[in-house]
């Protein structure tokens, strides 16, 4: 009978090798929970999966599952694979990621394939993974060139292989400590007829049913189980039923705690279930019926699109244009599969040598006239989608700016940009999302029956807190403007990080939010930056990867995402990847292109 010197839960891991399983032996000689085998690579299913599954289970278990992750094989479809596996129930261990491959992978696609596993498998179950691993590999193989481990480590719980006596195993790097530790893979345990992995929980067998949010004691009869999502749901389905107010009820509950501190929030939520939080009983049925709604937001369908998640970058923002031959060099040395032109700069020929850079490049044009900062059309929204329209595809013009873009094989056309700022029309000519959504509509009226083939998309609105510039908030907009998202062919979005303090997974959550409420429609990020002026190109040219990265595990209805920008005069941030000589002669290129190439590899 295995035990723990400091009355540690303990457990096994079994897959094909340890054949059939008398789990209630298992049970009986003091193993508290247990992980098997589920699948590895896209298609491979351990035999045994289904006995151990339900066989745990049966004799009272607590149970969990791995995937053995093959860094060569798609991650997603990995994830897919393993997500529906099992049926995952209240109580189970979280899914694990068993990471102890390369597969002859470079160090940097081995950390972004992990990452989009990680992130997918979470998507789809609804758990964060226990990451499995040693010492050895991770200190080797998931480093980066400097040897430092990828910061999201940390984010996840660590089941660390070292086979030792000693009184604590070998941490790899980006973790301080662990949280469950295979200690020998020589066990002898009853019931498993073979030599066992054999595991250490970090805490006793109450303090691991604490950490899966199970009862402790025997629980109370209650017509209600207690919720079992993380905090940060929790606080969400509190939003959802009371709007503006939901905090004070999150107050009146004794919940502070699920929130503050931050880190709280990614938590198991071990909290009251609904029937027994102080709070009324219209209060306690609309966090009932919220709590409905976001299950049902868990089973969303996404719009598959025939890419995703492209890397793309934002073309010259000067008026006149922009692509000189050091712009064509930076497309080649960031290997971005996606640029996003103005129109009315757009020539056809610089749609072609972008196309010989890459015969598959997607290319978006931004309709954009800088006049509509003034009334146009008569004084009315649909007056100046008119006369908008007109500008960009003047009908007794053969050589308009948008002809000259559908001539060149472009099809998708964002509808002017951040429409919630006043220098961008937003209380000139609208006052409202859904003033512009009249504008919008008449746009793709005009432009419809003349381009029959053109996507039409809904712009990005610039995102932040609302002042005299930005008079209506991003979410606000949008709901406001519904005539037009429902029509729009696609979405785009804005996402910037730095100025206001934040970081890139600030961006990232942002878009996925954007990604959430348009299911159904391919979303493009349009814009998406570093916008800090005291951050160096390099250090943004690194975040610039990681949100790349970040994005690949988002929603399969997210299209491309244009990096903020090529190049710009007015480059005060030191965004742009050229940059103008001092006597405004030539443009140079910035290091950010060779680094971001070199980065990610595309």
């Amino acid at each position: 009978m295995p035990t723990d010197p400091n009355n540690r839960a303990l457990g096994v891991d079994v897959s094909r090798w340890q054949k059939l399983v008398d789990w209630a032996a298992v049970k009986a000689d003091g193993i508290t929970f247990a992980f098997c085998k589920a699948t590895e690579s896209t298609n491979v299913v351990d035999p045994f999966l289904d006995e151990n599954w339900a066989g745990m289970k049966a004799a009272g278990v607590i149970r969990g599952v791995y995937h053995f992750f093959r860094p060569a094989q798609d991650a997603r479809a990995q994830a897919a694979h393993f997500a529906k596996s099992v049926p995952l129930e209240a109580g189970d261990l979280p899914p694990v990621a068993d990471i102890e491959a390369h597969d002859n992978m470079d160090n940097l696609s081995l950390i972004k394939r992990a990452e989009i596993f990680l992130l997918e498998v979470e998507r789809l179950t609804g758990r964060k993974p226990i990451l499995y691993t040693g010492a050895g590999f991770w200190n080797g193989r998931m480093v980066d060139r400097a040897g430092n481990p990828p910061p999201w480590a940390a984010n996840y719980a660590l089941w660390v292989a070292n086979y030792t006596a000693a009184a604590q195993p070998l941490v790899p790097k980006g973790w301080k400590t662990w949280t469950f530790w295979q200690y020998t893979d020589r066990g002898s345990v009853k019931g498993v007829a073979t030599p066992v992995d054999t595991n250490r929980f970090s805490g006793t067998e109450a303090d691991l049913r604490q950490w899966l949010g199970l009862e402790v004691a025997s629980p109370k009869p209650s017509a209600e189980p207690a919720i079992k999502l993380k905090n940060q749901d929790v606080i969400n389905v509190f939003a959802l039923a009371f709007g503006q107010g939901f905090y004070n009820r999150i107050e009146r509950a004794g919940l502070t705690s699920i929130a503050i501190p931050k880190a709280n929030r990614e938590l198991p939520y071990m909290g009251p279930s609904i029937s027994e939080m102080n709070l009324t009983e219209e209060e306690k049925a609309a966090l009932r019926a919220a709590l409905m709604k976001h299950k049902e937001r868990q089973t969303v369908t996404y719009l598959q699109w025939d890419h995703h998640a492209l890397p793309g970058l934002h073309g010259p923002a000067d008026p006149g244009g922009g692509w000189v031959p050091e712009a064509y060099e930076v497309v080649r040395k960031t290997k971005v599969a996606a640029i996003k032109v103005l129109a009315p700069d757009v020539k056809a020929e610089e749609v072609a040598e972008l196309r010989k850079i890459n015969p598959n490049m997607f290319i978006m044009a931004r309709l954009f006239n800088a006049q509509l900062q003034n009334p146009q059309g008569g004084g009315t929204p649909e007056g100046a989608g008119r006369w908008f329209a007109n500008e960009v595809a003047d009908p007794g013009d053969g050589n308009n700016p948008m002809t000259r873009a559908y001539n060149s094989g472009i099809r998708y056309f964002e509808v002017h940009n951040e429409v919630n700022l006043t220098v961008e029309g937003c209380g000139v000519n609208w006052r409202n999302g859904a003033e512009f959504a009249r504008f919008f509509n008449a746009v793709v009226e005009v432009l419809k029956p003349r381009f029959p083939e053109a996507k039409f998309g809904f712009p990005g609105l610039s995102p932040g807190p609302v002042f005299n510039v930005r008079p209506i908030d991003m979410w606000e907009f949008l709901d406001q403007a519904k005539a037009a998202t429902d029509r729009a062919d696609f979405m785009c979005c804005h996402c910037y990080w730095g100025g206001d303090g934040s970081d890139y997974t600030v961006a990232v959550k942002d878009l996925r939010r954007f990604c959430d409420k348009y299911p159904s429609k391919l979303v493009v990020c349009s814009e998406f930056s570093n916008n800090h002026r005291d951050v160096s190109r390099d250090a943004k040219a690194e975040q610039i990867a990681k949100f790349f990265t970040a994005i690949e595990a988002l929603p399969s209805n997210l299209g491309a995402a244009f990096i903020y920008v090529l190049s710009w005069r007015d480059d005060h941030n030191n965004e742009g990847f050229l940059k103008l000589t001092e006597d405004k002669a030539r443009w140079d290129r910035t290091p950010m292109a060779d680094k971001l190439g070199g980065l990610h590899p595309f």
